[in-house]
């Protein structure tokens, strides 16, 4: 007896470990904030939609990320997938926003697609129209024939009845299909809206000609598709370090970044090297140079930080910022004092008195920032003071000196690469060797 009742013991104890270690395998292994965001960004990435995207290819062909076949890793990824799958349009790029993934054209296109509309042809409509009429006809022979039948009625019937049914039938055989058929409408009520909508259009397009011949519908379509994002509260350009201003950089264009300059100045030599170095200024009012800063968004924007500059500036220039100096006398007082109102509210809010910028230059740049500003994020801002007299005429003619005054704000940060011009000094040698021979 107490070996059966050992042998039971150990047979649960058995059960007990294999249901723990089951439990166990079962919980849902939590996936890594970043390999979510790599892989969503690998399915945007494929022009696919979602719901016809292969994640199996891609799990293979990235085994070395989304992990083996039948480890927690490879399970967990379908399900999150199917999850996402599962979501409307709408949630599906609220997720993406909670990651800071940039949606596909897939998506894109769903999302900006209008609504279909079934249009219909000429030829359908007049079928439309002739199937309305055969009914209408059919409709009047039924009701001659229910009229030919209500006075064929039998003797039995009570004398109210026989007069109403007569009043009725009467009626009826004097109404002729063809003025029955002139009281229903003709056209669809659909098709009535359809050509008042036409018209209305035609008349738009008359009032607001198209002079520009250059224009075109896709140009048109990819602008309110910017639009369409930029209305996003996810993907709206606030101006704050969350959501700042965003500016593709072309060097080959250096006036088209919202009034930032940036051009690429080839073979600047920095120290014993020859280097390429990205130039950025901007125009700013005297006295307020020091409220310009620029860093290397390591931790806002890691994914850009090799090719990207944060810039920091005030929200709103001097002259706009003093009443006083920027009104006139005789200035409508209501265009003032709402003016007034608005710079207080900016003065009691830190948020709103500096605007941020995020410059991105072109892909493939890497970016050295400590070569000339000796240090890894802070972009050192420089200041330069803009001074010139010249001669012009007034209106009479007569030759008068003007002196126009600036103040110009740049930064500038050296490209990866370069090649050595010269070697390093004596005193750099003798510096090295006493390095090494400190660790030694």
């Amino acid at each position: 007896m107490l070996v059966l009742v050992r042998e039971d013991l150990m047979r649960c104890n058995d059960e007990i470990k294999n249901f723990a270690q089951n439990s166990i395998m079962s919980k849902a292994y939590k996936l890594d904030h970043q390999l979510i965001t790599t892989l969503f960004e690998d399915v945007e990435a494929s022009k696919v939609s979602i719901k016809d995207f292969d994640l199996l290819e891609l799990c293979k062909r990235k085994e070395y990320l989304y992990g083996e076949p039948a480890t927690k890793k490879r399970r967990a990824i379908p399900k999150l997938f199917s999850e996402a799958k599962r979501k409307t349009d709408q949630h599906y790029l609220n997720f993406l926003g909670k990651h800071n993934i940039r949606p596909g054209e897939a998506l894109k296109a769903r999302l900006l697609a209008p609504p279909e509309i079934k249009k219909e042809t000429p030829v359908e409509i007049k079928k439309e129209k002739s199937d309305l009429e055969d009914t209408e006809s059919e409709d009047a022979k039924s009701d001659d024939a229910k009229s030919e039948d209500a006075e064929s009625e039998d003797e039995y019937a009570s004398s109210s009845d026989t007069t109403i049914t007569s009043s009725a039938s009467t009626s009826r055989s004097t109404e002729s299909p063809q003025k029955q058929r002139s009281t229903s409408p003709k056209t669809p009520v659909r098709d009535i809206q359809y050509k008042k909508q036409t018209k209305r259009m035609q008349s738009d397009s008359e009032s607001f000609p198209v002079t520009d011949s250059s224009f075109s519908s896709t140009a048109s379509s990819n602008i309110l598709q910017t639009v369409t994002m930029l209305e996003i509260p996810e993907y709206k350009q606030c101006g704050t370090k969350e959501q700042p201003y965003i500016i593709i950089a072309d060097p080959e264009r250096p006036e088209s970044c919202w009034g930032f300059e940036v051009a690429l100045i080839p073979n600047i030599k920095v120290g014993n090297y020859v280097r390429s170095v990205y130039h950025i200024r901007h125009v700013t009012t005297q006295g307020m140079e020091d409220e310009w800063s620029s860093t290397i968004p390591h931790e806002e924007f890691p994914t850009l930080s090799n090719r990207s500059v944060l810039i920091r500036g005030p929200s709103q220039e001097l002259w706009h910022r003093r009443n006083d100096i920027y009104h006139e006398e005789q200035f409508c007082a209501q265009t003032a004092l709402i003016h007034e109102t608005q710079q207080t509210a900016i003065r009691q809010s830190i948020v709103r008195m500096y605007s941020y910028w995020l410059l991105v230059l072109p892909k493939g740049t890497v970016l050295e920032n400590y070569i000339i500003s000796h240090d890894s994020i802070n972009v050192t801002t420089c200041t330069q003071e803009m001074t010139k007299a010249f001669e012009a005429e007034d209106e009479s003619g007569k030759t008068q000196l003007e002196t126009l005054y600036g103040m110009d704000v740049y930064w500038r940060i050296a490209v990866a690469g370069g090649s050595m011009v010269s070697g390093p000094g004596s005193s750099t040698k003798k510096r090295r060797m006493k390095k090494a021979a400190t660790k030694v």
